[in-house]
């Protein structure tokens, strides 16, 4: 039985991933160059239709793994930079908390420089009415006089 060009086709793709893919397991790596790379002892008999089972699954494995860790980097891609967003959001906000506090200490500021002033007027107003209290005495007395 002749291997079909199909078959051979996933096996030379499953080949050129395999050896871009990292793959740690060291039986993980073992079986998938069994069904991909060709390599035969001498006293193995043959068998054509095993020959393509395990070369097909082998290549599509080597394919989805391949697409599992594209898709993993993908995820990985976007979480970091959901991560950044939000350290730089946090930043905007511990500004925003910042400036707040700053404009809550100018406005106590200001509330007791509020506060002396209206002590000060108070203390001119007082003194305003007993002054114009003597002005009053000094006019009934003129005018007694």
């Amino acid at each position: 039985m002749q291997r079909s060009d199909f078959i051979l086709a996933i096996g030379r793709v499953g080949r050129r991933k395999l050896a871009r893919l990292d793959v740690s397991h060291p039986y993980q790596q073992a079986f998938l160059n069994h069904g991909l790379v060709r390599t035969r002892v001498i006293d193995e008999e043959a068998n054509p239709s095993l020959d393509q089972a395990t070369m097909y699954a082998a290549g599509l494995t080597t394919m989805v793994m391949v697409e599992m860790a594209d898709v993993s980097d993908v995820l990985e891609n976007r979480i970091f930079r959901n991560m950044d967003m939000q350290d730089v959001r946090m930043n905007e906000v511990e500004r925003e908390v910042e400036l707040a506090k700053d404009e809550i200490v100018n406005n106590h500021d200001e509330l007791l420089q509020a506060q002396v002033d209206i002590g000060d007027l108070r203390y001119r107003n007082r003194t305003l009415e007993d002054r114009v209290l003597r002005l009053e005495e000094q006019v009934r007395d003129l005018m007694a006089f």
